[in-house]
This record gives C-alpha cells, structure tokens and sequence, in this order.
C-alpha cells in the first residue's frame, strides 16, 4: 500500500513535466508572424489572409490548442485545428497528412501549413467551420503590411505555372480575381472549391 502513493505521485509528475514540456514550445502567433510563416511556405499573397483568418476563428491562433472529443471521438490539433479523424493519427505518423497530430502542437507551424494546404485542396477553404462563419462573407485580417519586400520572392507562381510580379501584388485582391477570371482562371478553384 505505501508504494501506490509514490506511483501516482510520480505518474503526476511526469505528466507535469510532459505538460510543460509541450507548453513550452507552444505559442500564440501574431497576425503578422502567421502571414510570414505562410508565405514562407508558399501560400499564395492573395491567400495569406484568408488562411490567418482560418488560423484566428479556429485556435485564436494558439499552437497548443486541441479540442475535443468530437466526430468519432476525434480530437483538433494546433492552430489549423486539424483533425484526428481523417487527417492525422493520434499515435503514430498517418491520416491523409501522414503526420502525428502531437506534431501540429508545437510552435513550429510549417508541419501545420503544409497539412492545411492538403486540406484546402481536397476540401477548399468549407472545410474550415471558422472560414464558413467568420472568413467567407467577413472581414479578413488585413495582413498586407506585414510582409516586406525582404520577406516575399519578387514573383509569385501559381498552380497553373503563371508569374505574378510583386507589383501586381500590390494591387487590391479583388482586382487580381477579375484579371484571373479574364485570363481564364478561376481563383476559387486554385484552392478547392471554396463555395
């Protein structure tokens, strides 16, 4: 009987321990720092806030979050809140990602990007519950002020091979859809289908 006190005492422990371990490397971005993590990880500028307003509705931007239970006893995992369900595995490495949703708790946020982008391609931006009631008919986070010349390539290439010079970039977002949607391309397919 005494050795059961100091076997919960040190499973307590050690689950303080992993707890702050993962705390520690977790962190509330800044609207800004999430614009400059997508665009390193080649979102497209005319994307970027779109997927910080996605990022801001579903985790407030926080890398720890994890919700949960929900569909099939699924949990949400960091700042995209992807999903156990399909997406990743509890476990091990798996899902459509292929990756541990441990992983997308971190701080580091490129694992997460990279998962997201799969998404929005398979499912568009609908997949996202924080998109449909705050992002699609909203206000998006205006991030352009965020990123420098510095922290973008002078050009922007699209799924379909075309250049996009940073200049044009510059022009309001609603002008670029119209160019796209003379030059044949429709912007809400370069992302799934996002209706």
């Amino acid at each position: 009987m005494a050795r059961s006190p100091l076997l919960l005492v040190a499973i307590l422990l050690s689950c303080h321990y992993i707890l702050l371990q993962n705390l520690s490397s977790a962190r509330i971005l800044a609207e800004c720092d999430a614009a400059k993590e997508l665009s390193k990880a080649g979102i497209p500028r005319s994307f970027i806030s779109t997927y910080v307003c996605i990022m801001k509705s579903e985790s407030n931007l926080n890398t720890s979050k994890i919700t949960g239970p929900g569909h099939k006893s699924s949990f949400s995992y960091g700042v995209f809140q992807i999903s156990s369900d399909k997406w990743c595995s509890r476990y091990r490495p798996g899902g459509i990602c292929n990756k541990k949703c441990d992983d997308f708790l971190n701080d580091d946020i490129r694992d997460d990007i990279a998962c997201a982008k799969i998404i929005a391609d398979k499912n568009g931006f609908k997949h996202w519950n924080g998109w449909l009631k705050n992002c699609k008919n909203g206000k998006l986070p205006n991030v352009g002020g965020c990123m420098n010349r510095r922290d973008i390539e002078d050009t922007e290439v699209y799924p379909d091979g075309r250049k996009v010079y940073f200049e044009e970039l510059q022009r309001p977002s609603s002008l670029l859809v119209q160019e796209l949607k003379v030059n044949g391309t429709d912007p809400m397919m370069m992302t799934g289908e996002l209706k």
